[in-house]
């Protein structure tokens, strides 16, 4: 399989898994209270094995300072992140998750929105799953 159908394959897999999660992530998302972006970042530090400055976050992120900026603040209201002064440098800003904070990254992942909720059962009419588009 050259590199081009192995792309054209992945693109297909991802597609067909996104179409299929996007209706139970936007639920996580209200039933949480959050943003897509709020959830993004929440995840980002989550993965962070140290605090990092705000100017980090918004690079490892993709979006601008000033929007990153806004994100941790509503993120700080919530009680969900800390922010504190560098101790080398006073003008640079730290952020980390909160216990809060890392409860939130936990009650959103998919398995324990999945153990939450019941299983749907299919009704006699349901036809089995069919693959992913090819």
């Amino acid at each position: 399989m050259s590199p081009k159908e192995l792309a054209g394959e992945l693109l297909g897999l991802w597609t067909h898994l996104m179409r299929g999660s996007s209706q139970q992530m936007f639920a996580i998302l209200g039933e949480l209270d959050l943003t897509m972006t709020q959830m993004k970042t929440l995840g980002m530090l989550d993965d962070c094995v140290n605090e990092v400055s705000v100017k980090e976050l918004s690079e490892r992120l993709g979006l601008s300072l000033p929007a990153t900026s806004r994100t941790v603040d509503g993120l700080l209201r919530r009680g969900l992140l800390s922010r504190h002064e560098d101790t080398e440098d006073r003008r640079i800003k730290r952020v980390r998750l909160t216990d809060d904070g890392r409860a939130m990254v936990t009650r959103s992942s998919p398995r324990a929105c999945r153990a939450s909720r019941p299983t749907p059962q299919p009704s006699p009419t349901t036809s089995a799953p069919r693959s992913w588009p090819r």
